[in-house]
């Protein structure tokens, strides 16, 4: 019965194994392995805080109303300015934000922002909407501006 395989060429063939190997590995030390930082540079690291913006006097609304005006004083000019701005962009957003100055406490901030929207922010989307912009067309917000000494109604144009 012939040996096929001798115990040298066994040893050969291990000894081979081992050199192919050995340059492979050192081939491998100049790549750089696949982690997380491969596909997103930015991970890992602490998050980036931004500062909070509030109105600068340099950015100017499209229109403010301040809370205690008329209905009667503001639609008609109201009503003016959307129909103007309907014909200049027919898919132009509203963005009405309603702006409360920072209260006391929590339950007279609820109290007082509730009063905003029901009082000015409602019926100032409303004169909107009846000058001809589409519902879709309308985002209403409310929030707090602690730098703010009366609540008004911002309405920017996008």
């Amino acid at each position: 019965m012939p040996i096929f395989f001798s115990p040298s060429s066994l040893r050969r063939k291990a000894h081979l194994k081992l050199l192919l190997l050995g340059f492979f590995l050192v081939a491998l030390q100049g790549c750089t392995p696949i982690d997380q930082r491969t596909f997103n540079a930015d991970a890992g690291k602490p998050p980036v805080l931004h500062k909070k913006h509030y109105f600068t006097p340099d950015k100017k609304p499209f229109v403010e109303i301040v809370q205690g005006t008329s209905q009667d004083v503001y639609g008609a000019p109201l009503k003016k300015a959307v129909k103007a701005a309907l014909t200049q962009k027919k898919n132009i957003l509203f963005i009405v934000e309603g702006l409360s100055p920072l209260q006391k406490t929590p339950e007279e901030q609820v109290t007082h922002m509730t009063a905003l929207l029901n009082e000015l922010v409602v019926p100032v989307a409303t004169q909107i909407s009846d000058a001809g912009a589409l519902p879709i067309q309308i985002d209403m917000r409310l929030r707090t501006a602690p730098l703010l000494k009366q609540a008004v109604v911002r309405i920017n144009v996008r």
